[in-house]
């Protein structure tokens, strides 16, 4: 006798044996699939075929379970050609003879350029057909056009469940290194399949549950973390556009993203309440969302409002209900500082002190999971680097201190990195204390000596380091700033070009099989050398505008030339010219004691109004740009009445060009 629907399920069976994550594992789900097709064709063909004991939808179950740990490309898409057979049999709408594998892999490529091109489909089904497989247009039909009517004969007991929905959910979950930023789109499809297949059979299947929702929320969090990371959205992709469109896409999707899975947190949390343990969502699970909320929606108020209240909900829920579940652990804490530091809101920082003092008691109360680590300090260092709070260098010194202190004691968790000193020092730079300027510099030091010395590369220096020193010494005005300002911008253009020359050595060796370590050895490798960019020229250029020396802007304005011919000649595009940079230029020399401050801060205008006419749009003057050259007019003493009238017409030709550009736009 030809092989029946027991000898499929056997052969099925053996075929799951396979070891998952292997290139057999992969092999082994499509051919169940291939098997189930067949057994399934031989019913449709033969009713008597039916095994007698009885195939049911566990079977169909267990290749979607294959096919959805697979790790498979097309998994999604052949696990929701799975449902559409378990879908059609339960129903009796589904005919023979079904698809070819050449038919169903059109399907399957028809189904994920759908999300390709446009995102989300229409509707929840996945077959890209107006009708189950086997059932389309012309397929079927009579003579005369007519539609044969189905068979009476149905398969009640293959009818999808919700875990049958939940494998296929799994796919887009195990093959999101294939899907990308698309695998919670078709998560969604899928899950809103299961609602309406949910609705239309309330006997045969329930809704979904919570093992089924968390599936679509790893999903949709897997394809938030794609899009955080850089991936592109189809969407974007597919059209024409620029790196900023692309970046816009990517930023809207990500949000809309991180958006979904606090909707799905939600309704498992729900599910959880009205007793359904299939998943309990736990303190991971709501850290992972709370930080899709924070990054994908770049730290604004919306997004601190939410990772909050999502903190509240856990912190109320283990104090008041004792669910140790969802008990805050040091995790979760540093998520919510985190996003206060990001906000920048007036006052986040006395919110986050707040949350480390809850920490502190509870950790010395016994309990170790919210013991505050270097990440923790780190996050808070940063709320207060970002505040114009009295004291917050003071306060962020405090807890370097406190993570020195802990290091030192032989906690290896609170070891210092050039993140933490970084949060300090721009703390440093924005303050007004006597001897901030000095304690900057002690700090840049310490972290060379650490790198250079002991070759401690957590703690190598950055351009964000050298540029808040550099602006803690432009702003304590003291005498000398400048010039160490300066004697930094040439150690860091050095260090650059040391460590770009011992890269391409290293480069060299490997292509003449020297056998050279390469840039693995350290962290950074390739580009771990930065150049300096124009923020750090513009640094050092504001230090030597506002320490108001007789020679200051005269060095001021050589450091910009230079700039310019690096930029132009030099062929580093870091550096190219923008009006921050030219409106300090001109306000340095508005507010000196030059005679011709007048005529320089006008030659530095027009100089603007020349390299914006050369194509660099980041040169486009503004009303400040106007303004300091009119009060440069206003402030200069003219002796004659010559001189008077002279100063006088700058100061009326830049009022004019001001109007004339406003009129204008």
């Amino acid at each position: 006798d030809p092989p029946d629907e027991a000898t499929h399920a056997a052969v099925i069976h053996a075929y799951r044996r396979a070891k998952k994550g292997t290139a057999d594992h992969a092999k082994a789900a499509v051919r169940c699939d291939a098997l189930l097709r067949q057994m399934v064709e031989l019913r449709l063909r033969d009713p008597k075929s039916a095994a007698k004991n009885g195939v049911d939808r566990r079977l169909f179950d267990d290749v979607l379970r294959a096919i959805g740990w697979s790790g498979r490309a097309d998994a999604v898409d052949r696990c929701e050609g799975v449902l559409d057979l378990m879908e059609g049999l339960a129903d009796g709408t589904l005919t023979s003879p079904l698809p070819s594998e050449a038919e169903e892999d059109h399907r399957r490529k028809k189904s994920s350029q759908r999300y390709i091109q446009g995102g989300r489909s229409q509707g929840g089904g996945g077959s890209g057909n107006n009708g189950p497989p086997g059932g389309g247009e012309g397929r079927g039909r009579g003579r005369g056009g007519r539609r044969r009517p189905p068979p009476r004969t149905r398969w009640e007991n293959v009818g999808p469940a919700p875990i049958s929905y939940t494998f296929a959910i799994d796919a887009c979950v195990n093959s999101a290194a294939h899907l990308g930023s698309n695998g919670g789109d078709r998560a969604a499809d899928i899950l809103e399949r299961c609602e309406d297949w949910s609705e239309s059979h309330p006997r045969r299947c329930g809704p979904p549950d919570a093992r089924c929702v968390s599936a679509a929320l790893e999903a949709t969090l897997r394809s938030c973390g794609a899009l955080l990371r850089g991936a592109t959205p189809c969407a974007a992709s597919s059209g024409e556009g620029d790196d900023d469109d692309i970046a816009r896409a990517r930023h809207s999707r990500s949000a809309r993203e991180a958006e979904r899975a606090e909707s799905l947190l939600l309704r498992l949390v729900r599910l959880n309440e009205s007793g359904d343990t299939s998943y309990l969502a736990g303190v991971r699970l709501f850290a992972r969302v709370m930080t899709a909320l924070v990054k994908s929606r770049g730290g604004g108020p919306d997004a601190v409002r939410r990772a909050v209240d999502l903190f509240r909900y856990m912190r109320d829920e283990s104090e008041f209900e004792g669910n140790d579940r969802l008990k805050p652990n040091t995790v979760a804490y540093n998520v919510v500082i985190h996003a206060l530091a990001k906000s920048r809101e007036k006052g986040v920082e006395r919110k986050a002190e707040e949350l480390l003092a809850s920490m502190e008691r509870r950790y010395h109360e016994g309990d170790d999971d919210v013991k505050p680590d270097v990440v923790t300090y780190g996050a808070l260092i940063s709320a207060w680097a970002g505040s114009n709070a009295r004291g917050a260098s003071l306060r962020a010194e405090r807890h370097l201190s406190k993570l020195e202190e802990a290091y030192a004691a032989g906690d290896k968790r609170m070891k210092p990195n050039a993140v933490i000193y970084n949060g300090v020092i721009s703390t440093l730079a924005r303050s007004r204390r006597r001897g901030a300027a000095q304690r900057a510099e002690e700090l840049l030091g310490k972290m060379e000596r650490l790198y250079r010395e002991k070759g401690d590369w957590a703690m190598k220096p950055d351009l964000r380091t050298t540029t808040s020193v550099i602006n803690a010494l432009a702003r304590s005005r003291e005498g000398g700033s400048a010039e160490k300002a300066e004697k930094l911008l040439r150690a860091a253009e050095k260090r650059a070009a040391e460590e770009r020359k011992a890269h391409e050595n290293e480069n060299d060796n490997e292509k003449d099989g020297g056998g050279g370590s390469g840039s693995g050895d350290r962290p950074g490798g390739e580009g771990s050398y930065l150049l300096p960019d124009v923020a750090l020229y513009s640094s050092v250029i504001n230090a030597h505008a506002k320490e108001r020396s007789t020679d200051s802007m005269e060095k001021a304005t050589a450091l910009f030339d230079r700039m310019v011919e690096l930029y132009e000649k030099g062929g580093r595009d870091g550096l190219r010219p923008n009006a921050k940079i030219m409106d300090t230029l001109i306000h340095g020399w508005a507010t000196s004691s030059d005679l011709l401050k007048a005529e320089k801060s006008l030659a530095v205008l027009r100089r603007m109004a020349a390299m914006e006419s050369a194509g660099n749009s980041d040169v486009r003057s503004d009303t400040f740009s106007y303004t300091w050259v009119i009060y440069a007019a206003g402030t200069s003493r003219g002796r004659t009445e010559e001189e008077r009238e002279h100063y006088f017409a700058i100061a009326l030709e830049a009022f004019q060009e001001v109007h004339r550009r406003a009129r204008e736009e």
